[in-house]
């Protein structure tokens, strides 16, 4: 394996009206200061480490974790400066070697937020394995500009988009 390229690549989800939904999400989160500094270096630090091993099964805590309730779906593990722990919840594609990043949720004891990240991750595990829902490459830079750089929301289901 080249050190120049990864074993694995980071895609995100991207609902149908063109939105990458954890730029989105980070974008929000930052203006929120929940997503600081600290936490965007651990995520790339993370994502660095778990991108260049080549058998997910090593692909372990402190950087991920399987679901053991959710078929398929793993989280990649950051916090904040204030320690509140985010994760990401993400399924792999293994034929192109690609990790896609589905939704995105703060995590306090066994309470998420959006509190139906699960579920969330599940029905967009499913658009995306079974109906090849888009996806976009993963954005280290989430202020870099998007098709929806607007964070504007007209209905509240995307208001709840993570």
């Amino acid at each position: 394996m080249s050190s120049d390229k990864p074993a694995w690549t980071f895609k995100e989800y991207v609902t149908d009206n063109g939105t990458s939904v954890i730029s989105k999400w980070r974008r929000k989160a930052k203006k929120k200061g929940l997503f600081d500094n600290a936490a965007e270096s651990r995520l790339i630090t993370a994502m660095d480490i778990l991108g260049s091993l080549e058998n997910t099964k090593l692909w372990d805590m402190p950087y991920y974790r399987k679901m053991v309730d959710m078929e398929g779906i793993g989280e990649i593990r950051t916090k904040n400066k204030q320690g509140v722990p985010i994760r990401l919840f993400g399924t792999f594609l293994d034929e192109e070697k690609t990790f896609v990043i589905l939704i995105a949720a703060t995590h306090d004891q066994d309470v998420y937020d959006p509190q139906d990240a699960k579920e969330t991750a599940v029905d967009r595990q499913m658009d995306v394995l079974k109906f090849g829902q888009e996806i976009a490459k993963f954005k280290y830079n989430p202020d870099a500009p998007d098709d929806d750089d607007d964070d504007t929301d007209t209905d509240t289901e995307e208001e709840d988009e993570s």
